[in-house]
């Protein structure tokens, strides 16, 4: 996934989604503007995420079909549990709870 601190909220496509065992409509409805204003309808749905060593539940909108460019890591459940650091020089990230 790649860290979007432009992201409010995590973003998968459906079939990101339906490979993790989720029924995609089951979720709670939302539409919100991607990238290019262009509006994506999506599901959101608590999923457990392993970062290192530490495993969080969080909440990700499932898109509605697999037009979204990249699985995003948005700020929402993450941002304030870490800090994240950037490393150009190295192309790395860091996350440091």
């Amino acid at each position: 996934m790649l860290v979007d601190s432009g992201a409010d909220i995590s973003i998968i496509t459906r079939s990101f989604g339906e490979l993790f065992g989720h029924n995609v409509e089951k979720g709670k409805p939302i539409q919100f503007e991607g990238i290019g204003k262009e509006e994506i309808t999506a599901y959101i749905h608590k999923m457990n995420l392993r970062i290192g060593k530490h495993e969080i539940e969080i909440d990700v909108a499932i898109a509605n079909n697999d037009d979204v460019a990249y699985n995003v890591l948005g700020r929402k459940d993450i941002f304030n549990l870490f800090e994240i650091q950037f490393k150009n020089k190295d192309e790395s990230t860091h996350f440091i709870k």
